[in-house]
């Protein structure tokens, strides 16, 4: 199919809608613009240097026959969806540093794999830009990540949560349940409170089927978590396992209290007691103490994990996250 070429002037957005118009008035035409749907992949040039004199650019779709997909389009641009105007949702805008261009990189090159994936295809197009995308492909395998990839994954993923450009939302959620259903293979594994504003996928800008999360008030490796943890280790491969720790923990402030709590809550201070002790009564302090005192013991009590670690397998970290800023710092 011959598609007409943007020229120059429509990279100015009033130009860009005019264009549009008219692309959408020929598929109104054509009789395959109906409801507001485009069934067409569509490419767009505005050349700066050396225009071409005529349109003269040719765009492609894919079609999966019996998936019940159309097309699936293998471009994408470097605004993520959602609302505001199109400038404000381009990722790291007016930065031309090298991280910026490798942050917009990842974005464009994330979307790509997404939609290729639709169709049975794993291009690993992001393999030397890092591994900070939410792709169920072969970027994710548990077999091709490193422990410091692994983590470098979730703190990309939580810079574009605490940036609002997050991408896990793009996935393909019928086709991730299909391909998870049977298995996971998930890349890291996180102890966290189970305090509901620390929503652990979302805060590392992560999908189904990447995380494997194990949530206890006051992120505390008791024994079941112990056990949880080296299932997701020893059994499904995840390469990093972080012990996340967060401000204002109400299992931290009881602790330090020390008062009368109904129930079995008072069961959680024996584990966090030895934090306070280090830290003092500062909740922040005793927080982050908490978490690399967690972390420490599952890579001293568990044997399953040290010889993950020893052998190379394995990274434990210990992190805190800022409730009010959404920011994950190592601690």
């Amino acid at each position: 199919m011959r598609l007409r070429v943007a020229l120059a002037e429509a990279i100015y957005r009033a130009g860009f809608i005019d264009f549009n118009r008219h692309y959408v008035q020929r598929l109104e035409r054509w009789g395959i613009f109906r409801d507001e749907i485009n069934p067409v992949a569509r490419s767009n040039v505005c050349p700066e240097i050396n225009p071409p004199a005529t349109p003269s650019f040719y765009a492609f779709c894919y079609t999966v026959p019996g998936t019940g997909r159309s097309f699936v389009a293998a471009g994408s641009g470097e605004a993520s969806d959602g609302p505001g105007s199109y400038a404000e949702r381009i990722v790291r805008l007016g930065d031309q540093s090298p991280d910026g261009m490798c942050d917009k990189a990842r974005y464009v090159l994330g979307a790509m794999e997404r939609r290729m994936a639709a169709l049975g295809l794993t291009a690993g197009l992001a393999a030397g830009l890092g591994t900070g995308l939410a792709l169920p492909s072969a970027a994710r395998a548990q077999t091709q990540m490193t422990p410091d990839a692994a983590l470098q994954a979730m703190m990309d993923g939580n810079k574009r949560f605490t940036q609002g450009q997050m991408t896990s939302f793009n996935d393909d959620l019928k086709m991730l349940k299909e391909k998870t259903a049977e298995s996971q293979a998930p890349f890291a594994t996180v102890l966290s409170c189970a305090d509901s504003r620390v929503p652990v996928e979302l805060v590392f800008d992560q999908t189904i089927g990447h995380l494997f999360v194990c949530r206890v008030a006051g992120n505390i490796a008791t024994a079941a978590l112990i056990a949880s943890l080296e299932y997701g280790v020893a059994v499904l491969g995840a390469k990093a396992l972080m012990v996340l720790g967060h401000s204002n923990c109400g299992a931290v402030s009881a602790t330090i209290a020390a008062k009368a709590v109904p129930g079995q809550i008072s069961a959680l201070y024996r584990s966090i007691r030895p934090a306070v002790d280090q830290a003092g009564p500062n909740a922040e302090a005793a927080g982050k103490a908490n978490a690399k005192i967690q972390a420490g013991l599952l890579g001293t009590t568990s044997p399953v994990l040290a010889e993950q670690v020893k052998a190379g397998q394995l990274k434990i970290v210990a992190a805190y996250y800022d409730v009010a800023s959404g920011t994950v710092t190592l601690l």
